[in-house]
Order: C-alpha cells, then sequence, then structure tokens
C-alpha cells in the first residue's frame, strides 16, 4: 500500500508540477523548499537506520525501507501545495506503514540533539530517543557507544592510546585537546605530528607518500628537511 498511499500520489504531484513550472522552474522551487531540509533529514534517516540495524540486523533495517517516513518526508512535502493526508501525518507522527486493513505509526522522537552542522550530537545522554526506549548516541555525527559521552570527562592520554577504535580516539582527542594530550603524554621536547590519510593506509611511509599523491614505491626522496 505504501505505492498507492505515498509513491504513486507524490509522483503525480510531482510531474505536474515539473509540467507547470517547466525545469528551471522546478529547480527554483526545489531550491527554496526542500533543498535546504534535505542534508539535515537524510543524515538523520541515514543514522535511525543504521541504528535499527545495530538493534535487530539487516532484515530490521530492510524494514525501514517500506515506511512512509512521516516527519521526515518534509524537505518532499514542502514542495507541493496537495498531498494533504501525508502532510497531515507528518505533522504529528513519525515513520509508519500502511497496509491494506491496518496502519502501524510510530510517534516522533521525544529528544533530538544536534551539533552546528545540524548531526547528531549530545555528550552527556543520547542524540535521539523515542518514548518506548531506543535511542541513537552520537558524537557529531558518528554512532558512540551508550556510556561514551558520559566518560568523556574521566579521559587520561592511556585511555586514548588503549582504545582500539580509531574513530572513537579521533573523537576523545578532539574532546581531551591535541596540545594537552602532547603535553601530559610525557613526550619531553620531541614533537608529534598527526596526519589524516585514507583508511587502507597501513604504513608511515604509505600514508606521506599518499600527501604527494605517489605510491609508496615512488616515494624515494633525496634529501628532507
Amino acid at each position: 500500500m505504501r505505492d498507492v498511499v505515498r509513491t504513486q500520489p507524490w509522483e503525480r504531484a510531482r510531474a505536474a508540477l515539473y509540467a507547470e513550472l517547466g525545469p528551471t522552474g522546478w529547480a527554483a522551487l526545489w531550491d527554496q523548499t526542500g533543498e535546504p531540509l534535505w542534508p539535515q533529514v537524510d543524515q538523520l534517516v541515514t543514522a535511525i537506520r543504521r541504528g535499527l540495524a545495530d538493534l535487530g540486523g539487516e532484515a530490521l533495517r530492510q524494514v525501514t525501507l517500506d515506511a512512509v517516513l512521516g516527519q521526515h518526508d518534509a524537505p518532499w512535502l514542502s514542495a507541493f501545495d496537495g498531498l494533504d493526508g501525508l502532510k497531515r501525518v507528518a505533522e504529528c507522527a513519525g515513520w509508519w506503514w500502511p497496509y491494506e486493513r491496518m496502519a502501524i505509526i510510530t510517534e516522533r522522537p521525544v529528544e533530538l540533539h544536534l551539533d552546528e552542522l545540524a548531526r547528531l550530537h549530545r555528550a552527556d545522554g543520547p542524540a535521539m530517543s523515542y518514548s518506548d526506549g531506543f535511542a541513537l548516541h552520537a558524537w557529531h555525527g558518528m554512532p558512540v557507544p551508550a556510556e561514551f559521552g558520559a566518560s568523556m570527562g574521566d579521559l587520561t592520554p592511556e585511555r586514548i592510546r588503549n582504545e582500539d577504535n580509531a574513530e572513537l580516539r579521533r573523537v576523545m582527542l578532539e574532546r581531551f585537546g591535541y596540545d594537552r594530550y602532547l603535553a601530559e603524554s610525557g613526550d619531553g621536547t620531541s614533537r608529534t605530528y598527526f596526519l589524516r590519510v585514507p583508511p587502507w593506509v597501513q604504513r608511515a611511509r604509505e600514508g606521506v607518500a599518499w600527501t604527494f599523491g605517489i605510491t609508496e614505491e615512488d616515494y624515494r626522496p633525496e634529501r628532507e628537511t
């Protein structure tokens, strides 16, 4: 029933509006309505699906692909004057699944916390939570364990070094501060430099070669200063 309730009415409305406005007019309308909302909503939808996959596996994530997204359809709904039924549901409900004789409707989240770039973020609790207890914990858009934010106040250089997850270690360093980390790590008069490289880089020489756009084998400097 999703096609009958959402997809087909949306396609008809879009085709009619496109025929009326033309390519340039449609593009201008989208720029003024849905386009500014889409990046933030897309991040949220992706995060929710990832969280559900972590909770119940890929099968649960697949179920979300059949949902009507309720409030998270706002970018598309804002571009049309019609589709009133979908808009009314979006105003008061989250994701929902229409069937021929029934519908499964979820509530909207009770809490939502974002950083300045509109990414899920919270240090002292879930960044997004629902009334049934489902919650997503995130640090500047990156999923983190539930206890991660609460433990950020107890960071030490040793704990940061012992963290196996490279992404969590990066978050810890950002929170702790690079200068403070170097000062408290007992590095003496030596200097430690951090070089961001792609995840496939395995060796220091390979990483340096990558910054010059060449392979590790071709990186053979005659002199370094």
